[in-house]
C-alpha cells in the first residue's frame, strides 16, 4: 500500500495493492482541523512521514464517515532491512501534532503516554 494523499493531520488516502483508493482515519488520535491552530504543521509532518511512502496498515472499524480506522506504519529508515516501522499515530502525538483521542482508544496506553508527555512539557497543541 501506497499513500497517495494527505486530508489532514489524522487523515490519508492510501492506494492499495488491488489499485483501490481507501481512505484512512489514524485511529485514537485527533489532529486540528483546517482553521485551528496547529492544523497546518500537522499536514505537513503527517506527509513528510507518509507521504507517497509504502505504508502498513492494521484495520479496526469504519467511521460513520465510511472511512477505514487503523493504525498506520512506515519504514522511517529505508536503509536498515531490520529497522522496526515506525508507529505513526504514535509519532504525530508524541510529536504534539494530534491528541489522544480518548473516546475512540480508551485503552491505549502508548498513546495517553506519549499526550500525557508533551503536555507536561507544554509542546506543540
Amino acid at each position: 500500500m501506497k499513500v497517495v494523499g494527505i486530508v489532514d493531520g489524522d487523515t490519508t488516502d492510501i492506494l492499495t495493492d488491488d489499485m483501490t483508493t481507501t481512505r484512512i482515519r489514524l485511529n485514537g488520535i485527533d489532529a486540528p482541523e483546517r482553521g485551528q491552530a496547529f492544523s497546518a504543521k500537522s499536514k505537513e509532518l503527517l506527509s513528510e512521514l507518509v507521504g507517497e511512502k509504502a505504508v502498513r496498515v492494521e484495520t479496526h472499524d469504519e467511521d460513520r464517515y465510511g472511512r477505514t480506522i487503523g493504525d498506520v506504519f512506515v519504514k522511517l529508515d529505508r536503509s536498515a532491512a531490520s529497522n522496526p516501522d515506525a508507529h505513526v499515530n504514535f509519532v504525530m502525538v508524541a510529536n504534539a501534532y494530534a491528541g489522544n483521542y480518548v473516546q475512540y482508544a480508551p485503552d491505549n496506553k502508548k498513546l495517553a503516554d506519549a499526550e500525557k508527555q508533551v503536555r507536561e512539557k507544554k509542546l506543540g497543541l
